[in-house]
């Protein structure tokens, strides 16, 4: 059966040579994460894939391609050097998409199947009831998992 969720449908349909392109700038240049949101005591794990560039229109032709997302510009102090922006993905919909840049990535496949795991933890109407320990429980050790995956330097693991 086909999916209702319009952005859902064209990740599903994009092409693979749209994938494959976009599996190699999330490889280079972009995040795989999972981040806390929310106040304090009613905090939850919310996944994003970013990807920063300093060419603004590489990034528009992710979001178009993409349906959706959203494109940041963070300035830069140096005047020298080229401002930078990222597009980011949240929620439902960057777990969808990685599960369609799976077959393509290289470098952060393991964080594309880490995302997708966390998928597994997810039920309805969670934000109006509070997780069960064992839930919660679960989604720290894959939040913890994330962080080492997305270390930086020698210590940093990547397979």
């Amino acid at each position: 059966m086909a999916n209702k969720n319009p952005i859902i449908r064209t990740i599903n349909n994009m092409s693979p040579l749209d994938l494959s392109y976009m599996a190699g700038l999330v490889d280079g240049e972009g995040n795989i994460s999972l981040s806390w949101v929310g106040c304090v005591g009613k905090q939850n794990l919310h996944p994003n894939i970013a990807i920063a560039n300093s060419n603004r229109d590489v990034l528009e032709w992710v979001l178009i391609v993409v349906g959706w997302g959203g494109i940041s510009t963070k300035p830069r102090n140096n005047p020298k050097w080229k401002d930078a922006y990222s597009w980011r993905i949240n929620g439902h919909l960057a777990i969808q998409f990685a599960k369609a840049l799976l077959p393509y990535l290289k470098i952060k496949r393991i964080q594309a199947e880490t995302l997708i795991e966390f998928e597994k933890t997810i039920q309805l109407k969670e934000f109006r009831h509070k997780l069960p320990p064992e839930v919660r429980a679960e989604r720290e050790r894959i939040k913890a998992k994330m962080t080492i995956l997305n270390m930086r330097g020698k210590n940093g693991n990547t397979r």
